[in-house]
C-alpha cells in the first residue's frame, strides 16, 4: 500500500485483505509505505519476486508518475496491472466556516485575490492536473497545497487548515454528511447520484467541464512464476466483484471466480 492510512486506498485494501482471508484462509498483510506520490511504495512491489505474494493498490496518480518523476526507481514494465477496482468522481469541498457556497463564488474571490484562498489535493495526480487546468482556463488562481496521501490531506482539511479540498466524492462523502465539510461542486459529465442537488465543476463560471475521474486498480511484479500455488489474478476478483453489476456498491455477497 503505497499510501499512508486515512486515504480512498488503504480501507479497499483492507476489504480486500479481509475477504481473501475469509474466502482462502491466508496469512494477507496490509504493508504501509507511502511518500513519493505512491512511488516507494510501487517502487518495493516492482522490485518484490514475482510469485504472487506481492500485490499493490493504487490511485490515479500512479499512471502519472512517469511524467511527475522522471527518474523513476522502477520500470512500467516491472509492475503488471491485474485490474480496475473501481471509479469515482472527484469532488471539491470547503470548510464549512468558509463563505464559499458554489464553484462561482471560489472562482469570483480566486479573481480578486489572488492565491490567497488554499486547496489541498493529492500530489502528482489528476487533481493536481484538474486544477491547473481550470485555473489556467478561467483566469483565476489559488494555492494548491500537494498531500502525499489521503489521511494527511483529510487531517488538514477537517481542521480548517486549508479552505478548500480535492479528493475522491467516495472518500469525502463521510466528512461531508457529517457536517465537517460542505461539498460545492462535483467533476464529471453529470451531476452525482450521490449529491444531484450538487453542480459538477467547473460549471457557468468555466468555459469548459474536466470529467477527470478517480481510480484505484491492482498490479503485481510482472513475470510471475507459473509454479506459484500463491494467489492468481482471479483470487482478489472475488474480494472486489459483487454478485450483479446493479448490486456493486453495496452488496455483502460475493461472486466466486
Amino acid at each position: 500500500m503505497p499510501f499512508p492510512p486515512g486515504g480512498s486506498t488503504d480501507p479497499i485494501a483492507r476489504i480486500i485483505q479481509a475477504k481473501l482471508i475469509e474466502l482462502n484462509g491466508w496469512n494477507v498483510v496490509v504493508d504501509n509505505k507511502p511518500g513519493g506520490s505512491s512511488v516507494v511504495g510501487a517502487a518495493v512491489a516492482a522490485k518484490s519476486a514475482p510469485d504472487g505474494n506481492t500485490w499493490l493498490i493504487v490511485f490515479d496518480n500512479h499512471i502519472l508518475n512517469s511524467i511527475w518523476t522522471p527518474a523513476l526507481p522502477y520500470k512500467d514494465s516491472e509492475l503488471m496491472p491485474v485490474m480496475q477496482i473501481g471509479r469515482s468522481a472527484q469532488g471539491i469541498a470547503a470548510y464549512p466556516t468558509r463563505p464559499y457556497n458554489s464553484f462561482a463564488e471560489v472562482v469570483k474571490a480566486a479573481k480578486a485575490e489572488p492565491g490567497k484562498i488554499s486547496v489541498g489535493a493529492l500530489a502528482a495526480s489528476l487533481a493536481q492536473i484538474f486544477l491547473a487546468f481550470i485555473q489556467k482556463e478561467n483566469g483565476f488562481e489559488v494555492n494548491t497545497i500537494p498531500y502525499k496521501g489521503g489521511g494527511p490531506l483529510f487531517q488538514d482539511a477537517l481542521a480548517g487548515v486549508t479552505d478548500l479540498s480535492v479528493s475522491s466524492l467516495a472518500n469525502m462523502m463521510p466528512h461531508v454528511q457529517a457536517g465537517k465539510l460542505r461539498l460545492i461542486a462535483v467533476t464529471g459529465e453529470k451531476r452525482s447520484k450521490l449529491m444531484p442537488e450538487v453542480r459538477r465543476s467547473p460549471s457557468k463560471a468555466s468555459r469548459r467541464s474536466r470529467p477527470t475521474p478517480g481510480g484505484a486498480s491492482m498490479h503485481r511484479p510482472a513475470r510471475p512464476s507459473r509454479s506459484s500455488s500463491a494467489c492468481t489474478p482471479r483470487s482478489p476478483r472475488r474480494c472486489v466483484r459483487p454478485t450483479s453489476r446493479r448490486s456493486s456498491s453495496t452488496s455483502s455477497t460475493w461472486r466466486s471466480c
